[in-house]
């Protein structure tokens, strides 16, 4: 699943940074990849948005947000 940390959420007037509490280090800025291994973990799945919100299935706080996928470009008529 591609995801970013969110970019609605500031501390202090500061992009917001979100630590992975798997391994132990910061996610890094921009969009990147969870694994299938880090969705089925209930510490990484609570820093995603609930379902209500658009989220997934235990997700709880909202600091990290699904990427939307860009939707293809539609070819021009000749």
């Amino acid at each position: 699943m591609k995801v970013q940390i969110n970019p609605g959420k500031t501390v202090e007037g500061k992009p917001l940074r979100v630590f992975n509490p798997v391994r132990r280090e910061f996610f890094p800025g921009g969009e990147f990849e969870l694994s299938d291994q880090d969705l089925r973990n209930p510490e990484i799945r609570r820093l995603l948005p609930p379902v209500s919100d658009g989220g997934i299935s235990g997700g709880v706080f909202g600091d990290l947000v699904v990427v939307a996928d860009a939707a293809p470009a539609k070819k021009a008529k000749e």
